[in-house]
């Protein structure tokens, strides 16, 4: 009998989550979502979901990193950038790894307060004893 439906992401043999070995090159990659998903072995995590339309699980390494640069607030990130790569190895494959990009602003120079020359008249208020 011939297979019909099969997905390999959801039937158990893969991952529909990505991955560090699934970017050869670093990307650029929106939050567009973020959802709190119970996993089989009991464990829940967060998963984000990207301007692409792939997901990726939170690992603790990237929790820290967003958390410090976003904040604590998992719902705060949604429209936040993060630089995914491979990263060292664990466990025989590369890890994903999520940099999370601020926005760089422009640093508002102001000018030094401009101070009037001093006349005459300011030599009044000087006391000398």
């Amino acid at each position: 009998m011939p297979v019909k439906d099969f997905d390999p992401t959801t039937d158990g043999y893969g991952s529909k989550y990505v991955k560090g070995a699934d970017f050869e090159e670093p990307e650029y990659l929106t939050i567009t979502d973020v959802n709190l998903t119970d996993f089989q072995d009991g464990t829940r995590k967060l998963v984000l979901t990207f301007n692409d339309g792939r997901e990726a699980t939170v690992n603790k390494r990237n929790y820290t990193r967003l958390t410090e640069k976003f904040g604590a607030d998992p719902n705060a990130w949604i429209g936040k950038t993060v630089l995914c790569m491979a990263g060292d190895a664990y466990q025989g494959r590369p890890s994903l790894v999520m940099v999370p990009q601020v926005p760089k602003t422009a640093a508002k120079r102001t000018a030094p307060a401009m101070t009037a020359p001093a006349t005459e008249d300011d030599a009044e208020d000087v006391v000398f004893a």
